[in-house]
């Protein structure tokens, strides 16, 4: 069994975007002696940020995994101007949401429908993304016959989901996301349901937009790009992602497992947890011993249960 010690011992290494500053902030600074040791040191920031960033991205980890205990996954370059197309076109998509909210009267279903088919086409008209279309049309992971679902994600993994995780008790942090959450759903009740379309695409790549930006605008090196990828897995239809559970193994021993979405309540997680631990600690031991001996120690595992096990 898991010893509750060890897992209250536990600290999680977390990544930290440096502190954003503003002009006076660097006007100071540089009028100071210190000026350049503490640009190196700001510099020294971003570049540890960034490296941890690649470290966590899916492509960069994904083929060490045996291809046996993950589904197959295919990578499709996203080039520059793609990138710059997407981030655009969201700005476009977020300024006509903020317009909506605030004059909700000057915009009808219509428009707002017509407003978005208005941007698709407009960007299927570029032969980039004709391009990109192409590529994911003809991904060898189709099944040609079913032309079963794919999962889609992008390759960049970031670490602000994971930051503070040792230096905040974790029901803050269950409080804040409970809270930020209803704050959402609040919000959403005062804004006209016709506009709740573009409402939801908009939140819906916010995440996307930001991995962009971060990868495309912000370091972006023309001598030596580091692209964001699109990753295509294959994906089960049956799978209940209700019973997705994350965990967490440190010196190649489970420390602690929880469920995913931690504001549901999910009565089959409950009733059956402790077979369901005893199931994981198992596997974890098992791909440890077999898998992952002198490769991996440290690591964030994520498991989901089928519904025929309950």
């Amino acid at each position: 069994m898991i010893n509750l010690n060890d897992i209250a011992n536990v600290k999680l290494k977390h990544v930290e975007k440096p502190i954003e500053k503003s002009s006076l902030d660097y006007k100071k600074m540089s009028s100071s002696e210190c000026s350049i040791s503490w640009l190196q040191l700001e510099n020294e920031n971003l570049s540890r940020y960034r490296q941890n960033q690649i470290l966590a991205q899916l492509d960069q980890w994904i083929p060490l995994v045996p291809s046996e205990l993950t589904f197959d996954t295919l990578f499709i370059d996203i080039e520059k101007d793609v990138a710059l197309l997407f981030i655009e076109y969201h700005e476009k998509l977020e300024l006509f949401h903020q317009h909506s909210v605030v004059h909700p009267s000057d915009h009808t279903y219509c428009e707002a429908d017509e407003f978005v088919n208005q941007l698709l086409n407009s960007m299927k008209k570029e032969n980039s993304i004709q391009k990109l279309q192409q590529q994911i049309d003809e991904c060898r992971l189709w099944n040609k016959q079913v032309r079963s679902p794919l999962f889609f994600k992008l390759s960049s993994r970031s670490p602000k989901d994971v930051t503070r995780m040792n230096d905040k008790n974790v029901d803050d942090l269950f409080e804040q996301d409970l809270n930020d959450h209803y704050t959402t759903e609040l919000k959403k009740q005062i804004i006209p349901i016709e506009f709740y379309l573009s409402q939801e695409l908009q939140q819906n790549f916010f995440k996307v937009y930001q991995d962009l930006i971060e990868t495309y605008v912000d370091f972006w090196n023309e001598s030596s790009p580091t692209k964001n990828k699109i990753a295509l897995r294959e994906w089960d239809p049956t799978i209940d992602i209700r019973f997705e559970l994350r965990t967490f193994v440190v010196n190649s021993k489970l420390r602690a497992c929880s469920q995913y979405n931690h504001v549901i309540y999910v009565e089959e997680l409950e009733k059956y947890q402790f077979e369901i631990r005893a199931l994981i600690h198992e596997t974890i031991h098992y791909l440890q011993e077999n898998f992952f001996k002198g490769v991996f120690t440290t690591y964030v595992a994520d498991f989901v249960i089928y519904p025929k096990f309950f």
